[in-house]
């Protein structure tokens, strides 16, 4: 699923900005939306190891709450990356702003929440809990991130094939 929002929403940047290719001497070409695909998933990548090892706090007793604050931060950094690559300028605050509320509608589910306080409570059985929690806790951080990379992409995808021109209001319709 990643790979594919990945690839549709480089092959509308591609060809909305038609930069990629400059270089080589012309047009939009599926080599250019599969290089900045990868590019893409390069960023995920990145994100989701940088929380699957704070994801190892939940062996810890408390360490949930630096699982939590890391996805918050890299779920930030990591729009930042995506936007980057595609080009794409938002002011920090407004990509603060996405990532919270996207974070946030992940919590809600309960997921996360629940996978992160069932590890904590592990943590606090010696070795086998602390084994658990930990595994529990890259899991969840992965799944979240993961899940993070999708919502955006998604809504990249949405933005670009209503054919207006990307910028926060307009990005703000789809949230």
């Amino acid at each position: 699923m990643l790979e594919d929002l990945a690839l549709s929403v480089a092959e509308y940047y591609c060809k909305k900005n038609n930069k990629f290719l400059k270089s080589v001497g012309g047009g939009i070409d599926n080599l250019s939306a599969n290089y900045l695909s990868q590019q893409i998933i390069s960023v995920v990548k990145k994100h989701s190891k940088v929380v699957m090892a704070a994801g190892c706090a939940d062996a810890i007793p408390g360490g949930a709450t630096v699982a939590i604050t890391a996805i918050i931060a890299s779920t930030w950094k990591m729009y930042y990356d995506i936007n980057k690559c595609l080009g794409i300028s938002f002011s920090e605050n407004f990509l603060k702003s996405v990532a919270s509320g996207v974070v946030s509608n992940i919590a809600s589910n309960g997921v996360g929440v629940a996978a992160h306080a069932g590890a904590n409570l592990l943590s606090f059985i010696p070795v086998v809990g602390n084994i658990a929690a930990l595994a529990g806790g890259v899991a969840a951080n992965r799944a979240s991130i993961y899940t993070a990379a999708v919502s955006y992409l998604k809504i990249l995808e949405k933005v670009a094939k209503s054919g207006g021109t990307l910028n926060e209001d307009s990005f703000k319709q789809y949230l």
